[in-house]
């Protein structure tokens, strides 16, 4: 019980690590689009680049049954987006905005 407990902490540390790198990333390629539309692309973005390689394996592993394990990954990747990946994708962005804006203060 422990150690399941302790591998969803670890998944959810990595989700969320993966979804602050996507945060960066939206804000380097994409740095025009609103705020909205930038905390929901860096929310599935995080989760999405934690399931490819569990996506690659159900394609591999069982082709004939592939969509209902697509099915299946792509509701436990929203289900994660929506948890752990849109508040931290919020927050983090709301905190970049704030640190990438300019502030005539700083020449003072």
């Amino acid at each position: 019980m422990v150690s399941g407990l302790l591998g969803i902490a670890i998944f959810v540390v990595i989700i969320f690590m993966s979804t602050l790198g996507s945060v960066l990333l939206v804000q380097f390629i994409v740095p025009k689009l609103s705020r909205g539309k930038r905390i929901l692309v860096a929310a599935l973005i995080g989760p999405a680049l934690l399931l490819l390689p569990v996506t690659a394996v159900i394609l591999v592993d069982n082709p004939s049954d592939a969509l209902v394990g697509l099915f299946g990954v792509s509701i436990m990747g929203l289900v994660m987006s929506g948890i752990v990946g849109w508040p931290t994708a919020h927050f983090a962005t709301k905190r970049l905005d704030r640190m990438t804006k300019f502030d005539l203060e700083t020449f003072k």
